[in-house]
């Protein structure tokens, strides 16, 4: 492929990337501010790790001619307005479900690019980043059951 031609699997999955991470580090922002001390942990981590990957694969989109959006998907942003009314451990769990069905559905998508991607920055920006995914999905499943996010857990840094 050139440089400027880029598989439609491949848009789709830095589209979907794009308005994920940007999910992410918006309704972090939030955990940050109303969430208890584990979720406040986990939402700073959040931010600093899907900051940089937001910042690579916009630099990526850029090189490849594709227009990424500037918006949230609509579910992000119902979740972001419900956040904003809740704290504490309503807060935390709502914060905690949202994001562990977000990052299952992550690690799907970003292990199909890794393994099916046709542009090679691309499929590398996936294969690079799904170690840091997986390590999230693992840190909320030992969240949602109520347990504190270890040291292992918070090595999964970009």
């Amino acid at each position: 492929m050139s440089k400027t031609m880029v598989s439609t699997m491949d848009k789709t999955f830095m589209k979907a990337a794009a308005q994920g991470g940007m999910a992410e580090v918006n309704l972090s922002k939030l955990a940050v501010e109303r969430g208890g001390p584990t979720v406040k942990q986990f939402g700073q981590m959040m931010i600093e790790d899907h900051t940089k990957a937001n910042e690579e694969l916009m630099g990526i989109a850029e090189s490849k001619k594709v227009v990424l959006p500037k918006t949230m998907k609509p579910d992000a942003v119902v979740a972001q307005k419900k956040m904003s009314k809740l704290n504490g451990a309503a807060f935390d769990k709502f914060y905690v479900a949202f994001m562990l069905k977000d990052h299952q559905k992550d690690v799907a998508d970003f292990s199909k690019e890794a393994k099916m991607g046709k542009d090679e920055d691309v499929k590398g920006f996936a294969a690079k980043t799904l170690p840091v995914v997986q390590g999230h999905l693992t840190a909320l499943k030992g969240m949602k059951s109520g347990g504190k996010m270890s040291g292992k857990m918070m090595d999964h840094k970009m």
